[in-house]
């Protein structure tokens, strides 16, 4: 009788934990304590793979300005498909990055910060300026908009 109330038991746990979506907390929690878990998504551009997506991302923009002069500008897309663009000014040099690198690119930076509206707009810049690997003191601007599936926008601009 104790055999198999134990094995009910464990089918029971196994059966309820077999079809559980994972909740947020459960994919924050994935880096804890080491190197983040980035999933740069699949290679076609198709918004299926696309990490941003599976979290509910439909734009996003993130704009650095630098007192330096220099500017970042990061724009990312999901309609139907994923458009992502990078733009870095340095020192009067421009780089632009589009399609799947810049997808890349963007994906990671979401992929490892929670953008909502139960975090401080200061808590959420120190996260993205320390992915980014970008001193405050460097920074004259700080600009951040996005906008989930579901509706829920964030927009904040923080000056230096």
């Amino acid at each position: 009788m104790k055999y198999f109330v134990s094995l009910l038991g464990i089918l029971v746990l196994i059966g309820c934990g077999a079809n559980e979506e994972p909740n947020q907390s459960t994919v924050d929690d994935s880096f804890q304590g080491g190197e983040p878990v980035v999933d740069e998504g699949n290679q076609d551009g198709d918004a299926a793979g696309s990490v941003a997506a599976e979290r509910g991302v439909k734009e996003f923009d993130l704009d650095l300005d630098f007192v330096d002069g220099g500017d970042w500008d990061y724009d990312y897309e999901v309609n139907g498909e994923v458009r992502a663009k990078v733009e870095k000014e340095d020192n009067g040099e421009k780089r632009e990055i589009s399609g799947e690198e810049a997808q890349q690119e963007i994906e990671s930076i979401l992929s490892q910060v929670v953008i909502d509206q139960a975090r401080t707009t200061e808590s959420i810049t120190s996260d993205i300026l320390d992915i980014l690997e970008v001193p405050q003191d460097q920074l004259k601007q700080f600009t951040l908009e996005i906008e989930y599936q579901d509706g829920e926008r964030l927009d904040f601009k923080q000056n230096f």
